[in-house]
């Protein structure tokens, strides 16, 4: 794309500004494979969905078994689920955190209407969302990235859904 990493690239969304970026991440592309640091395109956040710059990444067993293929699951990939970092940008209907808020991103998600979620179980939601039939992330030529776990955050940047998110508190920050 010709630009740097993160440099915002101009478009239009349900008529507001937005930013669709690049952004460097780690990809798998072959199980057992060494990851390999690659320039990709993030698009912006829908409904429900926040953008956040990842300040920090654990990396996890669970990340290192998919990456060896234990589980399978589609190529290419960004593993990382375990992550913090600040919101930069927020999609429609998103209205408990805002630009600037510091966060930790989890790769649970809860869709606060299915029996699990009115059950008071939300970790085990089976609700569908949006970015489970199409990803945020893809190359340069539009093949689909997959953000493994909801999250990928072995990037600079992800998109995931709101419920993802807990605002750390300014105390704490």
């Amino acid at each position: 794309l010709g630009r740097a990493p993160g440099e915002p690239i101009p478009g239009e969304c349900e008529n507001r500004p937005v930013a669709i970026r690049q952004v460097r991440a780690a990809v798998c592309r072959s199980f057992g494979g060494p990851l390999t640091i690659e320039d990709l395109v993030l698009e912006p956040p829908e409904r429900g969905e926040v953008r956040v710059r990842v300040a920090a990444c654990a990396i996890c067993h669970s990340d290192v078994s998919f990456a060896e293929g234990a589980w399978g699951g589609a190529l290419p990939a960004v593993y990382g689920h375990e992550a913090a970092g600040v919101v930069e940008d927020v999609g429609p209907g998103v209205d408990t955190i805002r630009a600037g808020d510091h966060v930790v991103v989890s790769l649970l998600r809860s869709c606060g209407t299915c029996f699990y979620c009115r059950s008071g179980e939300p970790h085990l939601c089976e609700g569908e969302f949006p970015l489970d039939r199409e990803g945020r992330l893809r190359t340069d030529e539009g093949e689909p990235v997959l953000q493994a776990m909801h999250t990928g955050a072995f990037a600079e940047n992800v998109v995931v859904d709101q419920s993802q998110l807990a605002v750390v508190p300014d105390s704490l920050s």
